[in-house]
C-alpha cells in the first residue's frame, strides 16, 4: 500500500475541533437593521499562506447564504476590487462604506480578518489551525450589526505512549503536507461561524430575511 494512499484513508479518522472565544453583544441593532443583501471581503490576513484567502473568501458564501442572506458573488466582487486596482485585502477596508454600496448595492459588508492559517508543530505532533473573525458592518450607517471569531483544527490528543504518539505525529504530519487541510478546515469553520443559534459560538449570527427562521433566533429570547 502505496503511503499517500494511506494517509488519505486515514484522514477520516482524524478529529477535528472547534470553538470560539468572544463577549457576548447586544443584538438590538442586528435585529432592527437586519441586512437583507452581503458582500463578503477578506479585510486583513495575519497569515503568509498564499492559499489562505482564497480558502476563507471561497467557503464563506455558501454557509452565509443558507443562513438566509443574498451573497454577493465572490468572483464579482474580486473583478470589480481588480478594476478600480484594489489587489490587497487591507486596501478594501480603507474604501468607503457609501463606495462600495454603490458598486454593490448591499446592505452590508462582512469583513473577515484571517487570524491564522497556518501548521503547528508541537513535541510530538502537528495540527493545522484555522481562526477568523468576522464583522457585519451595515453600509448606510457604519455600524457593527455583528461579530464573532471561530477556529477550526485538526488537534489531537497526546496519549502519552511515545511509540504511538510518534506515529501518530507521522501520519498527521503526512496528511497535513498532501491535503488541502487548510480548506476543508476553512469550510467547517464558515459554517461554525455563519450557522444561525450555533451552540459553540457565544454570538451565533442571526438567520437572514430568506430564512424561514427569520426574528426565530433562539439566541434572542435567552
Amino acid at each position: 500500500m502505496k503511503i499517500r494512499t494511506l494517509f488519505l484513508g486515514l484522514a477520516a479518522v482524524l478529529l477535528f475541533t472547534g470553538c470560539a472565544t468572544s463577549e457576548h453583544i447586544d443584538y438590538t441593532e442586528f435585529r432592527n437593521n437586519t441586512p437583507h443583501s452581503v458582500l463578503v471581503v477578506v479585510s486583513h490576513s495575519e497569515s503568509e499562506e498564499v492559499n489562505a484567502i482564497p480558502s476563507v473568501l471561497s467557503s464563506a458564501a455558501l454557509p452565509l447564504s443558507e443562513a438566509g442572506y443574498y451573497v454577493i458573488p465572490v468572483t464579482l466582487a474580486n473583478e470589480t476590487f481588480k478594476a478600480m486596482g484594489v489587489r490587497k485585502a487591507d486596501e478594501i477596508k480603507s474604501i468607503p462604506h457609501s463606495r462600495l454600496k454603490e458598486l454593490f448595492g448591499a446592505d452590508a459588508v462582512m469583513y473577515l480578518t484571517i487570524n491564522e492559517y497556518q501548521t503547528n508543530y508541537v513535541l510530538l505532533d502537528s495540527y493545522f489551525l484555522v481562526s477568523v473573525t468576522a464583522e457585519l458592518v451595515d453600509l448606510s450607517t457604519g455600524k457593527t450589526l455583528w461579530k464573532e471569531t471561530s477556529e477550526d483544527s485538526n488537534e489531537s490528543m497526546i496519549s502519552g505512549d511515545i511509540v504511538s504518539d510518534a506515529v501518530g505525529a507521522v501520519v498527521k504530519y503526512g496528511l497535513n503536507e498532501l491535503m488541502d487541510v487548510g480548506n476543508y478546515l476553512s469550510v467547517t469553520n464558515s459554517y461554525n461561524l455563519f450557522t444561525p443559534d450555533n451552540s459553540y459560538l457565544t454570538n451565533p449570527i442571526l438567520s437572514g430575511p430568506y430564512s424561514p427562521y427569520y426574528r426565530k433566533d433562539k439566541i434572542l429570547s435567552k
